[in-house]
This record gives structure tokens, C-alpha cells and sequence, in this order.
């Protein structure tokens, strides 16, 4: 399952491709088959606008204000027919979207595309740096932190051992933008970031590093002795970290401290989260078999 919520409305996909429409009492209001397959994930934002991604490199864009109709399919370069889009940030008005060939694209507010190609790994995670500077990417167990730069340079190579990475720009005379990779982390999917912190499960998939997002991106400490199965899902704010897994369990930790504060435990695992209400620290829970929880912390 996969979750999204905006001041109005909250929107679940599942694997069966459908997407339902709740609000914010969890009361269904409606729902439609959005894709043949898996909804792997949605965004969406204040004004109307919702993205889903699926199989074959296929993103939509649904007006949900009034009658459901599909406005846009978007399409990343997929380089096979199996290529799937398992990742989706929208950030500043931009949406961008990773897909199993390794391909991270960015879209403007009129759909015009930038293509950014790497050369290896599917891209499991994405985030967005608020201040538009960064896009991190999830490949396997490395969390490339990737400098959006614009240049009027056809290629760029950068060598980060045991990869090749490659930049795609193009030749035209304007400006092009290209991505430079600014550092690798150790870790895995999920992966986010806020103005004071970068937050990513160890490779193991039990513990959470927090880095700082500042020069040189150090890390801050662990967050450990608090999954005992995979962790699936991260929110955070200034003061928290909320974290998710396969083992039920919700956890809420306190970044001053690097501490376990609270622990829920659910009905079956959980492997996506969004804020419900940020200043009351409520959080929207979904999971197996289209499990939909308010947690209170």
C-alpha cells in the first residue's frame, strides 16, 4: 500500500491498482481502478493534484476535484518493458520520478521533462531537499545524494568507486541541467529529509542513521534497540523521527536524544506513513491488506 494525504483528503493505492478516496474521518468517498497492476506511489498537493506511478514506466495525473478523469500520463525512459516506477517526490512544484532502469526524472509545473540517467541499480527511494538543492536516491544499500546543477556541458562523469556514474545533459546552447553526485551514504530504503536532517535505515535494515544535512552531511548517531524486523517506512520533523517495519510496530523517536520515546503496536505490518496533523504528533499508518490506522503520539 501506498498513502498520500493533502488538507482535504486522503488517498491509498494498493496492488490491485485501485485508488480510494477518504476523508479525513477515514470514511471512504471513492474509489477507481487507477492502473491495471500495483500503485507503487502517489504524491499530491494542495491544489488538486494527485500523481500515482505503476509498471512500464507509467505515471498519472488525476484531477480529483469533481470527477475523476485521468489529465496526464507521464512516461520515464524505461529501458526495459518491465521498468517500474516504484518512487515519486513532488517538491517546489516539481515532480520527480525514478523507475527499475536507474532512470530519475524531473517534471515542471508544465510537464516539461528533464532526464537524468544512471548507469546502474534500480532507484527504490527518493526525497527532496526542501530547499531544492538535493535529490536523494535509493540504489540497493547506497543513498547517492545527488546535486541538481545546471551546466551547458554535454556529459558529466563521475567516478565514485566501485560505479560509474553518468550525468546525462544534452547539447543544446541553453542551459541544461545534469546531476552531480555530491556524496554517498551507507544505508537503504526508505530514505528522508527535512532543513536540519537526513534519515536512512543501516544496511541491515534494523537501525536508523541521522546524518546532518550540512557540509560533509555527518552523522549524527543511531537510532537502534527499537525493530526487530526490516523498517519499510520514515517520517520526520525537526524534533522526531517516526519509523515503521514488518515486525507491527510503530515507533517514535526523539532526535535530541537519539531515543526510543513511544512504541505502537499494530494489526499487521506497516510499510508506508504521511503526518495526519504534525503539530498534534498524529500520524497516518498503512499496510497489509489496505490497513488504514490514525496513531496518537
Amino acid at each position: 500500500m501506498t498513502i498520500c494525504i493533502n488538507k482535504d483528503f486522503i488517498f491509498s493505492g494498493s496492488y490491485d491498482g485501485i485508488i480510494k478516496k477518504w476523508n479525513k474521518k477515514l470514511e471512504l468517498l471513492h474509489s477507481w481502478q487507477a492502473h491495471d497492476i500495483v500503485v507503487y506511489s502517489m504524491v499530491c498537493d494542495d491544489n488538486d493534484r494527485l500523481f500515482s506511478s505503476s509498471t512500464e514506466g507509467e505515471i498519472k495525473e488525476w484531477d480529483f476535484n469533481g470527477e475523476f478523469r485521468q489529465m496526464t500520463i507521464l512516461q520515464t525512459p524505461v529501458t526495459s518493458k518491465t521498468a517500474d516506477v516504484k518512487a515519486l517526490v513532488l517538491k517546489n512544484g516539481l515532480l520527480y520520478g525514478g523507475d527499475d532502469g536507474g532512470n530519475l526524472v524531473e517534471w515542471d509545473q508544465n510537464f516539461k521533462v528533464n532526464k537524468h540517467k544512471f548507469t546502474y541499480n534500480a532507484i527504490w527511494s527518493l526525497a527532496a531537499s526542501p530547499d531544492g538543492k538535493f535529490v536523494l536516491t535509493v540504489r540497493d544499500n547506497d543513498v547517492m545524494i545527488n546535486d541538481i546543477c545546471k551546466w551547458n556541458i554535454s556529459w558529466i562523469f563521475v567516478i565514485f568507486k566501485p560505479f560509474l556514474l553518468t550525468a546525462v545533459g544534452n547539447t543544446r546552447k541553453e542551459f541544461a541541467q545534469t546531476v552531480a553526485v555530491e556524496s554517498v551514504l551507507q544505508g537503504r530504503a526508505p530514505v528522508v529529509i527535512d532543513a536540519q536532517n537526513i534519515a536512512c535505515p543501516e544496511r541491515a535494515g534494523l537501525n536508523i542513521s541521522v546524518y546532518a544535512y550540512q557540509k560533509g552531511f555527518p552523522l549524527k548517531g543511531t537510532l537502534k534497540d527499537g525493530h526487530d524486523m526490516i523498517i519499510t517506512a520514515l517520517l520526520q520533523s525537526p524534533d522526531c523521527i517516526i519509523s515503521a517495519g514488518w515486525d507491527h510496530k510503530i515507533i517514535y523517536w526523539d532526535i535530541g536524544t537519539m531515543e526510543k520515546k513511544k512504541e505502537f503496536i499494530c494489526e499487521t505490518y506497516i510499510n508506508t506513513l504521511c503526518w495526519y496533523d504534525t503539530s498534534k504528533k498524529q500520524v497516518l499508518a498503512g499496510g497489509k491488506n489496505g490497513y488504514l490506522t490514525i496513531v496518537q503520539f
